[in-house]
């Protein structure tokens, strides 16, 4: 996840980690939110993808 807002961190870097991932075959999903560093404007949506993506990958 990355803030496309993000002062502290350049949200290019998600893109390049994305890419390298990719070169890899690796399952991977890059959401980027208009916000910044903090996910300010998305606290309860940012727990949330979090949270589902725990269940995902812990439940086998």
């Amino acid at each position: 996840m990355c803030g496309t807002n993000d002062k502290r961190v350049n949200p290019e870097q998600a893109d390049k980690i994305a890419n390298k991932l990719k070169e890899i075959k690796y399952n991977y999903e890059l959401k980027k939110l208009e916000t910044d560093h903090f996910f300010s404007e998305y606290r309860t949506e940012l727990n949330e993808i979090v949270i589902e993506w725990f269940d995902k990958r812990l439940k086998k």
